[in-house]
């Protein structure tokens, strides 16, 4: 005998919202657990009282990005509802697929479970530094006096949003400055046209700078940074927190501080969601299972 497969969304913002609409437009059987959202959407909602039981009925349970933010609870910023962590480690089946973002896999081990944190993977990293790098240049552009185009663009790090970003800006028309530690990252930099400069002496070309980019997430730019840029200048932050700077350092520079964690579900929810779809397909093919057969129509 086979069964269609039970998916289980819970908490999350409009990234989880648009995730249970692709799958749901897509045949699969979903049900939601912390959106509350326009009842026209035609959704299945479980109540509160139903949770243990659609945890220990679901195949595949997806957790936000990111999962939690007290360690206790599942975040669910579209509801009040409250959904523990405990909750879902208990109830869920021991054959159960397990994904979420930024969450502790350890809590949710337990028989042939497949645990996952789809936001450390290779594959979701690439493909989410897309809309993340979009709706960055969109902030910068809504705060700059000029064009990105002949602009000076700083972006610290060089990691894969930045890497995007950089290129992005640079096919853009902008003059690129990578502010980077590594000796590595700085020289692949420089081999795809673009200013370097290390983070240490990032003060000593800051003043030019038209527009910065931030994806590092700890503080690094201090007085002496914030001092030297123009007055008005965009600081377009996409790290997580605690960010690159000190807001109250911003306000008193008079910089233009955006602070911007979690763009994709702001900017572009709906690729946000196709990213988050596509990893769970991948991770389900690695188990060794038709991932299409498996989700969308009848597993054995």
């Amino acid at each position: 005998m086979s069964f269609m497969c039970h998916i289980l969304i819970a908490g999350g913002d409009n990234r989880n919202f648009h995730l249970a609409k692709e799958l749901s437009n897509k045949g699969a059987k979903v049900k939601v657990w912390g959106i509350e959202v326009d009842k026209a959407d035609n959704l299945a909602r479980g109540c509160a009282e139903d949770f243990a039981k659609g945890l220990s009925k679901a195949d595949v349970i997806i957790l936000p990005l990111p999962c939690t933010k007290d360690g206790k609870t599942i975040h669910t910023p579209l509801s009040d509802e409250e959904y523990t962590l405990a909750d879902v480690c208990r109830y869920a089946s021991d054959n159960a697929v397990i994904i979420g973002g930024k969450m502790d896999c350890s809590l949710f081990q337990g028989g042939s479970r497949i645990v996952c944190d789809y936001a450390a993977r290779e594959d979701f990293a690439s493909l989410n530094a897309v809309p993340t790098c979009e709706g960055a240049i969109e902030a910068a552009m809504k705060l700059m006096n000029v064009t990105i185009f002949s602009a000076n663009c700083f972006v610290t790090g060089f990691g894969k949003c930045a890497k995007i970003l950089a290129l992005t800006l640079k096919a853009m028309g902008a003059t690129v400055t990578v502010c980077a530690r590594s000796l590595r990252d700085r020289s692949l930099a420089a081999a795809m046209g673009m200013d370097t400069v290390s983070i240490e002496d990032m003060h000593l070309k800051i003043n030019v700078a038209d527009a910065v980019f931030n994806t590092i997430p700890h503080r690094i730019c201090s007085a002496r940074e914030l001092s030297l840029l123009k007055p008005g200048v965009p600081f377009v932050d996409v790290a997580s927190a605690p960010g690159g700077l000190d807001p109250r350092d911003a306000e008193k520079y008079g910089i233009n501080y955006a602070f911007l964690p979690a763009l994709p579900g702001k900017y572009a929810p709906v690729t946000a969601a196709r990213i988050i779809l596509k990893t769970l397909e991948n991770i389900i093919g690695e188990s060794g299972k038709d991932a299409n057969l498996w989700i969308y129509g009848e597993k054995g």
